[in-house]
């Protein structure tokens, strides 16, 4: 079989021990498996081991997830290794009993009965198969050939195939009003193609906003993948005219007019960083994915998003959330004035030499090259020529500071060295 393995876990059960004479057993393994819907682990058959009395037995199992298969999304695969004796996985000997192939139709429910191992004339319920093992074979074979006593491992690969017409379920999404508690920042959104409708300036008043989404999957949370759009009004005239996502413009850059049925143009919105685009984080709890989406400062107005969430076997869920960003009431403040970082790059700390009009609280937030928050801190200092240190136990990179106080706000880059 062409296939690519994505998924490899593993697993052990323990069954009661109990060593005693009896030396007959047989072992039913479990049936192959067609669903159109995922199915807990926990409800699938696991191989059933009968004996005329009790008997040391040991079951494992390797689980593995294999797509590209016909007739299907994908295929669970477990090895099942049955230990009976003194036998083990690793020490062996193993034997390799097949999966019956009745069908060349490998989703035929023919193919799907698990064989049952065990000794020359045992009778029902617990005699040997006597089932095809290919479908060219002339005669079928007696399972009683793989029946060789104890202290042997038996191992035995059971098919699960999932056709998951399902699609993924939304928890929980997100309606952002952001208020802008800030000073503007005469770095971001001010190019003489901006039009501020609040003061008649070509610089927007802006502010960031996080969004997350949570879903939840009955198959595999961690093959969803989603796929995101901004749709923004940048000329506020009431109509969205520009869609952005992930990867759509280089760092510090947005399309603009390009719902009109051409491309667009690209127009920057950041002057110094530049602060990446859109960021996209995933984490996996259990059946549950949760999207983290760090969007970039955004103009005042109203945003929408549009998420599509895709499982592995083309199921798709689309959501729209608002984001609303609300004009901060505050007048802007001349920006910082005095201020350099030395050294940089560093390899250990560095400083932030600037001036303060008056005293005051200062915020120094710290990025990495995503667009995540490291840390942010809030300090107060008297009015007058101020350092603040910078620097930690970072690996080596590119990261970005934000220091924000009454008299505005600056930014800029920072490179961590050996």
């Amino acid at each position: 079989m062409n296939a690519q393995i994505k998924i490899l876990l593993f697993a052990r059960m323990l069954f009661p021990v109990c060593t005693l004479s009896a030396q007959n057993f047989s072992i039913h393994f479990p049936d192959d498996l067609g669903l159109n819907t995922c199915v807990p682990f926990a409800n699938w058959d696991k191989p059933l081991v009968v004996a005329d009395s009790g008997i040391q037995i040991n079951i494992t199992y390797n689980f593995q997830t294999v797509d590209a298969v016909p007739d299907a999304c994908y295929i669970y695969e477990l090895d099942w290794l049955v230990s009976i004796g003194n036998a083990t996985p690793a020490t062996g000997p193993i034997v390799y009993v097949p999966n019956p192939t009745v069908s060349a139709i490998a989703s035929n429910p023919l193919n799907f009965p698990g064989p049952v191992v065990s000794a020359a004339g045992t009778p029902p319920p617990n005699a040997p198969t006597l089932s095809k093992i290919l479908p060219t074979d002339v005669i079928p074979t007696d399972f009683s050939t793989f029946w060789q006593g104890t202290d042997k491992v038996y191992k035995y690969t059971q098919h699960v195939r999932i056709l998951d017409a399902n699609r993924p379920v939304l928890l929980s999404g997100t309606t952002i009003i952001a208020p802008d508690s800030t000073g503007n920042d005469p770095d971001l959104w001010n190019e003489p193609y901006w039009n501020n409708p609040i003061d008649g300036s070509h610089d927007l008043q802006e502010s960031s906003a996080e969004l997350h989404l949570a879903v939840t999957d009955d198959c595999d949370a961690s093959n969803l993948t989603l796929h995101y759009t901004v749709y923004s009004d940048f000329d506020y005239d009431g109509i969205a005219e520009s869609a952005n996502g992930p990867n759509q413009a280089s760092a510090g850059q947005v399309w603009y007019n390009n719902l009109n049925g051409f491309n667009g143009e690209l127009r920057y919105f950041d002057r110094t960083m530049p602060l990446d685009s859109f960021g996209l984080a995933k984490s996996v709890h259990g059946d549950t994915a949760l999207f983290h989406i760090m969007l970039p400062p955004l103009p005042t107005g109203m945003h929408s998003v549009r998420w599509i969430v895709e499982d592995n076997c083309g199921n798709v869920t689309i959501n729209t959330d608002t984001v609303n960003i609300q004009a901060t009431t505050a007048a802007f403040e001349p920006g910082i004035g005095s201020l350099k970082v030395q050294p940089n790059p560093f390899s250990n700390k560095t400083r932030i030499y600037f001036h303060l009009a008056e005293a005051g609280v200062v915020y120094c937030s710290v990025f990495d090259v995503t667009g995540k928050l490291l840390s942010r801190e809030a300090d107060w200092f008297e009015g007058g020529d101020q350092i603040k240190s910078l620097g930690g136990n970072w690996p080596v990179g590119v990261y970005f500071y934000r220091l924000e106080t009454r008299q505005g706000i600056s930014s800029g880059k920072l490179l961590k060295k050996e």
